[in-house]
C-alpha cells in the first residue's frame, strides 16, 4: 500500500512538473542608438541664450514571462551641449552620460550617473548634477532619494542656473 502512494504521489508530482511554465523573464528588448540635434533659443531674462546639442540615445525594455513590462532604461549620451549667451557670446559646454530607469511597479524613475557638468573656459566645473536621484514618478518632481552632487536636480532649476552663470 505504501508503495502505491508513493507512485501516485511521483504520478502526480511528475504531470505538476510536465505541465509547470518557468517563471523566467522574457529577453530584455533593445532599441537604437538613436541621434538626434538641434538648436533652440532660452529667455535668460535679460538675455537670450542659444543651446546646440547632439544626444545619443538607446532602450533596453524588461518584460515578465507575461509580456507585461516591468522596466524600461534610456542610456543618454550628450558629450557638448553648447549654451551661448547671444549678446555677450559668451559659451558654457554641458555634457550628459546617465541611464534613466523606470520601474513599473512602483512607478519611480532613478537617474545614474552625470545629468549635467557644465564647463566654463578659464574657471572649470561651474556646475554639477552627478550621482544617483530617485524620484517619485515620471515628472521628476518629487525626489525620494538623492546620493552625489545635485545642485539642479529638476528642470526649473537647471535653465536659470546656466543662464545665472552666462549673465
Amino acid at each position: 500500500m505504501s508503495r502505491l502512494r508513493f507512485l501516485a504521489s511521483a504520478a502526480v508530482a511528475g504531470m505538476l512538473f510536465a505541465t509547470a511554465v518557468p517563471a523566467v523573464a522574457a529577453a530584455p528588448e533593445r532599441s537604437g542608438p538613436f541621434a538626434t540635434s538641434g538648436f533652440f533659443v532660452v529667455d535668460c531674462g535679460e538675455f537670450a541664450a542659444s543651446v546646440s546639442y547632439n544626444v545619443t540615445t538607446r532602450y533596453t525594455r524588461f518584460s515578465n514571462s507575461r509580456g507585461e513590462v516591468t522596466k524600461v532604461q534610456q542610456f543618454s549620451s550628450d558629450p557638448a551641449d553648447v549654451w551661448m549667451n547671444l549678446e555677450t557670446q559668451e559659451a558654457i559646454v554641458v555634457r550628459t552620460r546617465l541611464v534613466e530607469t523606470w520601474d513599473a511597479k512602483t512607478g519611480q524613475l532613478t537617474v545614474v550617473g552625470f545629468r549635467y557638468i557644465a564647463n566654463e573656459s578659464g574657471d572649470g566645473t561651474t556646475l554639477q548634477e552627478v550621482g544617483r536621484i530617485v524620484y517619485s514618478d515620471q515628472t521628476e518632481r518629487d525626489v525620494v532619494s538623492k546620493a552625489g552632487q545635485h545642485q539642479v536636480f529638476t528642470e526649473d532649476l537647471f535653465g536659470p542656473a546656466l543662464c545665472d552663470a552666462l549673465g
